[in-house]
């Protein structure tokens, strides 16, 4: 069994993750990016028509956006859902159609005029209309079958009328591991929504928190027994992964361990970004893995090929991750500089 991130693990929006299992494929929503286009995404590394199935945590475009899209790409699986979040479906899709195509007949009398071709609209009415129909609708607390491999659960997380996490059960061959993904979570004491409700054990945990670390962060990371922390070696990213560390802490959790990710070697020693020293400084944690900035991650992804099987620098740094988790010692290239501190200190007193 196999997670792939598609979208939404760089940036807010546009949440996308495909499940391989037992060479079934399978997605945890479908959304469609929104905002300032900050990283280049990887495509769905296989054919929409192999994908059998998607299981959407509610019903915001961020989650459910692109589905008329897949459906449009040749996707004719099963689209589990809960009771509201097909409803709400049916109004948020629909609009979102009209949109694309609204805009598109605006753009194409300027290419007319201007004698280009006219632009196609990301999807149409048609194409929302077709993954409608491939909706199923679930409610909560009910553990669903999907295929011969996948058992499924809906819980009430609070977020938005029909939100919810996912648990997972998943069997291939002689191993059996439980998967949460978290969805957004919502608050408490809200108007019309009831608050999030709790799940029992996991093997492991996704948590889906791009709007904050505020409650719904809290509540997601209840239930785990150990955290890893990713971060980029920026100033904002480090001030939020502190804030982060701070409250796993409060739990009764062991030490996080952190994960600095995208960085640039020749950055670090002219002291124009943050070291590893640097951060571990900051952050007063273990380190478990530095991932260089690297195309190949990019590349890779988009090949469908997994970025450990490589010969890179990169690849070697995920191997060594995985290495350390499963409680082997790997010695870390250590990157160091006092430089960057020094040029704050110079610009800001």
């Amino acid at each position: 069994m196999k997670l792939t991130f598609i979208r939404a693990d760089h940036e807010v929006t546009g949440s996308c993750t495909l499940l391989e299992i037992g060479g079934h494929y399978g997605l945890i929503d479908c959304g469609m990016e929104q905002g300032r286009d900050l990283f280049e995404n990887i495509a769905i590394p296989v054919p929409a028509a192999q994908i059998e199935f998607v299981l959407v945590t509610h019903a915001h475009m961020d989650h459910t956006g692109h589905l008329p899209l897949l459906y449009k790409q040749g996707f004719r699986g099963t689209v589990y859902a809960t009771e509201a979040t097909c409803d709400l479906c049916g109004i948020m899709l629909r609009d979102a159609a009209h949109i694309q195509m609204s805009e598109a007949e605006w753009k194409g009398r300027k290419a007319a005029r201007a004698g280009q071709p006219a632009p196609e609209p990301l999807y149409t009415l048609e194409d929302v209309e077709g993954v409608l129909r491939l909706l199923r609708p679930c409610g909560y607390g009910k553990r669903i079958q999907v295929g011969e491999s996948i058992i499924i659960r809906f819980t009430d997380v609070g977020h938005l009328l029909g939100s919810a996490c996912i648990e997972a059960w998943l069997t291939e061959g002689d191993v059996e591991k439980k998967i949460v993904f978290s969805g957004d979570i919502g608050n408490v004491n809200q108007p019309l929504l009831r608050d999030p409700q709790t799940v029992s054990g996991a093997d492991y945990v996704l948590i889906d928190c791009p709007a904050g670390i505020e409650q719904g962060f809290q509540n997601a990371v209840a239930g785990a027994n150990r955290a890893v922390v990713v971060t980029m070696p920026e100033v904002s990213a480090v001030r939020d992964a502190d804030r982060v560390i701070g409250i796993l802490r409060a739990y009764d959790l062991p030490a996080p361990r952190l994960i600095i990710n995208r960085i640039r070697a020749g950055m670090v020693r002219r002291g124009d970004m943050m070291s590893t020293s640097d951060m571990l400084e900051v952050l007063g944690c273990d380190l478990l893995g530095v991932i260089p900035d690297d195309e190949t991650v990019i590349r890779a992804g988009n090949l469908g090929e997994p970025v450990a099987r490589g010969n890179t620098q990169v690849s070697l740094a995920y191997r060594n991750i995985a290495s350390r988790l499963m409680g082997e010692e790997v010695p870390f290239q250590e990157l160091t500089s006092a430089e960057f501190f020094r040029k704050l200190l110079l610009k800001f007193g």
